[in-house]
């Protein structure tokens, strides 16, 4: 297909590649309620696709060390369902993403995944950023366009491809589930340019980064923020000085003109209400050491997906982060 156009194979790999990734990305974490064989279907043909036309040198060789790894692991999710009495073919939904993941680690190279998906963030973060101004100053005129959509939590919204507009909300999506999933990619995009990527341009990626990230309004986004460029101005060497103050200026300009009370107790009261147990300080918490918990009661084969489900409601914590697809 690309043959025919007369692409040169790193420019076939790199177009194939952008396109699985990005749409593995959508599905998997999209803002729209795909079924999870939906989400399986593509995954699974997306990383043959990458495959296909990979020009990676071993990507169809596998050494006996490297096949006994991955049948033990599938091995041991297989008797982790089997042991926990659940659906096998729950179990088979997790070996097969497992086997999507092997897929891409054979097609591409950790080096070269990194920089397409980074790639694909930023091309997120600038279209992401002209769908959130148009929502401040013409909402009308994105609710008339676009495809309709709505998420799990039953918010509406419309989807524009690389991006999505949510109806009466003030933060940026991207195409995520939620601006706290969008905030997670766009700290790591910030990361590989700032300590990896050598190649020009890295001054605009940064800042269409940062202001998307200062545009989802995350008080996890915002913190992390503040620990990078903080290692970052560790770091760097003198001549490189001006690349953070460059990188501040989205934030500076957020700051000041979006100062109002409203925005910013949002984002900062998530750090208190500790009292409240429904609190969203009380959910992250939970969700972070009740797996651990759940982990230790069974150390050998766990608690299985739905007992961690259960296990989730009746510790109160209801966020189920460890799906096939994450």
């Amino acid at each position: 297909m690309f043959s025919a156009l007369g692409l040169s194979k790193m420019l076939q790999e790199r177009i194939a590649a952008t396109v699985a990734i990005f749409f593995i990305l959508k599905l998997s974490s999209g803002f729209g309620d795909n079924s999870g064989t939906k989400i399986l279907i593509v995954s699974f043909a997306m990383s043959i696709f990458c495959l296909l036309f990979s020009n990676s040198k071993d990507k169809l060789q596998f050494n006996r060390t490297f096949v006994k790894n991955i049948a033990l692991i599938c091995l041991s999710i297989i008797l982790t369902f089997v042991i926990n009495i659940e659906p096998i073919k729950d179990a088979m939904i997790f070996v097969i993403y497992f086997c999507c993941s092997l897929i891409l680690t054979k097609a591409i190279s950790k080096e070269k995944f990194i920089e397409y998906l980074t790639d694909i963030i930023v091309i997120i973060s600038l279209a992401s950023l002209i769908v959130f101004f148009a929502g401040m100053f013409q909402p009308a005129l994105l609710d008339r366009y676009g495809s309709p959509c709505q998420n799990s939590l039953g918010y509406a919204g419309r989807d524009y491809l690389l991006s999505v507009y949510v109806t009466h909300s003030y933060r940026n999506y991207g195409i995520f589930w939620e601006p706290g999933a969008f905030q997670i990619f766009l700290n790591y995009g910030i990361i590989y340019e700032l300590f990896c990527d050598k190649r020009k341009g890295k001054t605009i990626r940064i800042i269409a980064l940062l202001t998307a990230l200062i545009t989802t309004f995350s008080t996890t986004g915002y913190i992390s923020l503040c620990l990078i460029l903080m290692a970052f101005f560790i770091e760097s060497k003198n001549n490189n000085r001006i690349l953070p103050i460059l990188c501040l200026i989205p934030v500076a300009f957020f700051i000041f003109s979006n100062s109002e009370s409203y925005y910013w107790d949002n984002i900062w009261n998530k750090l208190g209400n500790r009292g409240n147990s429904g609190s969203s300080a009380n959910i992250r918490l939970a969700a972070f050491y009740s797996p651990f918990i759940a982990m230790f009661d069974n150390i050998v084969f766990g608690v299985g997906y739905r007992g961690l489900k259960d296990f989730a409601s009746e510790s109160g914590f209801r966020l189920i982060t460890c799906t096939p697809s994450n």
